[in-house]
């Protein structure tokens, strides 16, 4: 099939990429690998998402860190949006997160953070912010922004991506770690929600608390 892409005609099979690596899937679409981008086609009959051209259009002057926005919308014949591109970033795993030096896992999650804020001053909503849609570097990566949308007022969406960045770092990254190694995250959320709720960032906490080389490490012992 014939699909635009800036304006240049490129030819993909959706139905059959053989020469192409996926590198993800869900139910209405799935990602490929294509001359070091993710390339997401949107399946025949799937369920279309919030985001549209004009929207990825407004991306582009959000210079977000860690959260991969599209960069090109990819278009059928008749100009519909079946699907974008956006920068690859190589999954080395929540493992290996966690086990880096401390102070570099914490400084990429403050990178994360001031994106989550930053496009709350450009009025989106961060939305689906999960463990699925996540790729572990370096730093923690969100790489699918399909759901993300234009919200009604900037400071309530400024103070929405707040909330969500917080409820996305305490289930999503440290939840999800604590019960892959087998143990109880429900205190040490309690604890982290006090925080919270008496306006103390939580990153900022992390790290006063953390004595640890890692959060790895400190996380095992949080969790005891």
């Amino acid at each position: 099939m014939v699909f635009l892409i800036d304006g240049k005609k490129v030819r993909l099979n959706p139905y059959n990429m053989r020469y192409s690596e996926k590198i993800g899937e869900t139910v209405n679409s799935a990602v490929y690998l294509i001359g070091g981008k993710a390339y997401k086609l949107y399946k025949p009959y799937g369920q279309k998402e919030l985001i549209t051209k004009d929207i990825i259009k407004y991306y582009k002057n959000i210079p977000t860190e860690k959260i991969k926005l599209p960069t090109s919308p990819i278009l059928d014949k008749k100009r519909r949006l079946q699907g974008y591109i956006s920068e690859y970033v190589k999954d080395l795993g929540i493992e290996q997160f966690m086990k880096q030096d401390i102070k570099t896992s914490l400084s990429e999650l403050k990178l994360l953070e001031n994106d989550f804020i930053l496009l709350g001053e450009h009025n989106i909503l961060v939305n689906d912010a999960n463990y699925e849609n996540t790729v572990f570097n370096k730093g923690a990566n969100l790489i699918d922004s399909g759901r993300f949308q234009k919200g009604q007022d900037e400071n309530i969406s400024i103070s929405y991506n707040k909330e969500a960045f917080n409820e996305y770092l305490i289930d999503q990254i440290i939840c999800k770690y604590i019960r892959l190694l087998k143990k109880s995250p429900k205190n040490l959320k309690k604890e982290y929600l006090k925080q919270i709720s008496q306006g103390i960032n939580l990153l900022e906490y992390i790290e006063k608390d953390a004595k640890e080389e890692n959060l790895d490490e400190y996380l095992k012992r949080k969790s005891r």
